[in-house]
């Protein structure tokens, strides 16, 4: 998380595509995490979908 103060300047950006492309180096094609109530459009920017809500969260599958 980017504390308020520092949001909106591409820090969890930068963070976000650092630990996406560090995933793809290893061969790590599925990325599941879950976000803060508001902040899925951050994540969906990134490519990541929602999932069901019977599985909450979004999920990024490289492939």
């Amino acid at each position: 998380m980017v504390l308020p103060d520092y949001q909106g300047k591409g820090i969890g950006t930068k963070i976000m595509k650092f630990i996406l492309k560090k995933c793809r180096n290893h061969k790590i094609r599925m990325v599941v995490l879950m976000s803060a109530k508001g902040k899925a459009e951050f994540y969906r920017r990134l490519g990541f979908k929602e999932r069901d809500l019977n599985a909450p969260g979004m999920i990024l599958v490289e492939k």
